[in-house]
């Protein structure tokens, strides 16, 4: 639209309604189906949760370490 975007992960920002074209919004909408959109969204939490389970390892390794120095 000749904007610029000014977006976060799953946000867009806009300072007036004028600035958003509706029409290009609705047809996204229309393109992404339940099942899909659920989809997405499962893959990104099993994803994250396998990166806290990772860190939390780590955190805990990193611990067992420093016990074990003294």
């Amino acid at each position: 639209t000749g904007k610029k975007l000014d977006m976060g992960k799953s946000c867009l920002r806009f300072k007036r309604v004028e600035d958003l074209p509706l029409d290009l919004i609705g047809a996204a909408i229309r393109k992404m189906t339940v099942k899909r959109f659920l989809g997405i969204y499962e893959e990104a939490r099993a994803a994250n949760e396998l990166r806290k389970a990772a860190k939390k390892q780590t955190t805990a390794k990193a611990a067992t370490k420093k016990t074990a120095k003294k």
